[in-house]
């Protein structure tokens, strides 16, 4: 998977923000303690049997669900962004389907 990367400058040194491209549609980075660890497509076949459960609110099912694993879908990094960024190639697993239904 190809994300954005763009450091960021903060009081302790500086940190990576990673990102999906602008056209990802119905996709997420999860993140744990600001790094990424897993990678969420709602049209992933994988996940097909929590469509309709899923549907209304995306965002709000994803956050309630991950919130107990202590996962985030947003990185908490508070700085000045640089304003340069590269790609860069990182392997990351799907999310478990079993982190959802709990």
């Amino acid at each position: 998977m190809i994300l954005e990367v763009r450091g960021v400058y903060t009081l302790t040194g500086v940190k990576y923000r990673y990102k999906l491209s602008d056209f990802a549609y119905g996709e997420w980075l999860i993140y744990k303690n600001n790094q990424p660890v897993y990678y969420f497509n709602i049209f992933d076949q994988e996940y097909a049997h929590l469509t309709e459960i899923i549907k209304a609110n995306e965002q709000g099912f994803l956050i309630g669900s991950l919130k107990r694993q202590g996962l985030n879908l947003k990185q908490n990094i508070f700085g000045i962004a640089s304003i340069k960024s590269y790609l860069k190639s990182i392997n990351l697993e799907k999310l478990p389907a079993s982190i959802l239904i709990k």
